[in-house]
Order: C-alpha cells, then structure tokens, then sequence
C-alpha cells in the first residue's frame, strides 16, 4: 500500500468506506479528496529505467526504484511555508517533488506559491527549472506571478535578489528559498537530492 497510498489518502479511503460506509455525513468532502490527490502527484518520481512512478519518500528511503530496483534519480524538493494566522509560525502547506533530467525544464505548478484551490489555475505552470550542464535555470513562465525574491547563500556577491524573467544559478547551489510576495506570502524552499 505503501506504493499507492499517501497516509493523507489512506486516512481519506478508510473514512469514506469504514465510518461514512454507513454514516454519509462521516465521508470527507470532495475538496479533501482533490487536495490529497495533488499532493500524493506532486510527490512522486518517474524511474529512469522503468518508467513507472513512486514517491519520492521511497527513493530517499532506499535509493532506488521500488519495481525495477534501477538508482534512484536525482530529484527536486520543494516545500512552501505561508502564516496561517499573524503572529503564529509558519507552516509547511505544500510540498513537490520531481526527477532531475538534464536540459529537462520542471513545470512548477501554482499551487507550491498560492493557496490550493479546485476552482482556480493551480495546474497552470508558475516557475520553470531546467538542470544544465554547470547551472540550473529558473524562468517565470507566468504571466500573474507576483514580485518574487531568490534567497541563495552560496551565490558569490547576491545572497538576496528580485527573481527576474530568467535566472542561473551554479550547480554548487543545491539549496535556496524563493520569497513569494502576494495575497499570501509563502517563503518556498527548494533543496537538490542528487544520486
């Protein structure tokens, strides 16, 4: 089960079909069911060998690919932090993980910078990264992305700069954060797994 089912979505099926089998009112409300499903696929990583997906978790776990036993690849975290309420800590409301292939750009979705939302564009692309060959490219690729600032300590000269249209940074920057300034400010950090 470990294999299919996030412990979001097991809690999700086990209140749908034990207590709410036989008590509706009990079941949890679709809205649940589509955040839980995002995120269990925004969690997950395709093997290189094989091709089949499983989550990330997995491959920090046991370093390679749970079908074919294939290394693991290399992948993206990236976790967003918000305040919920003033004058309470942050706290993390989403996280996307996805494989590193080089000259391979990762459409970061909307929903890792604003607040999930079935209705609204949170499938819509709001960030590209692309693994070159010395650097890691970041683009805007969203015509609605509020002002952005990259965090990044090990950039000679710019620990903290406006995110413009387009962005290298070296590949010796393995972790950096991404301020979102919006509605709802979210502080993103992305961390680099390499195998």
């Amino acid at each position: 089960r470990v294999l299919v089912l996030t412990p979001q979505l097991k809690k999700l099926f086990t209140e749908t079909f034990c207590a709410g089998r036989t008590d509706p009112g009990r079941r949890p409300v679709i809205w649940h069911w589509a955040e839980a499903l995002a995120k269990a696929a925004d969690s997950t990583l395709e093997c290189t060998a094989c091709h089949m997906t499983f989550y990330a978790n997995l491959a920090e776990e046991t370093g390679h690919c749970p079908y074919c036993k294939a290394p693991a690849p290399s992948f993206i975290r990236i976790r967003s932090f918000r305040w919920v309420e003033a004058h309470t800590p942050m706290r993390q409301v989403w996280q996307f993980e996805r494989e590193l292939v080089p000259n391979t750009a990762i459409q970061i979705p909307a929903r890792v910078f604003v607040p999930f939302d079935v209705a609204t564009t949170g499938d819509k692309p709001m960030l590209s990264l692309k693994s070159e060959e010395d650097s890691y490219l970041i683009e805007i690729v969203s015509e609605t992305a509020c002002e952005m600032n990259l965090i990044a300590e090990n950039i000679p000269g710019e620990n903290f700069a406006t995110l413009r249209r387009t962005n290298i940074l070296p590949k010796s920057c393995t972790q950096f954060k991404i301020l979102h300034k919006s509605e709802f400010p979210y502080v993103v950090e992305f961390s680099i797994h390499q195998r």
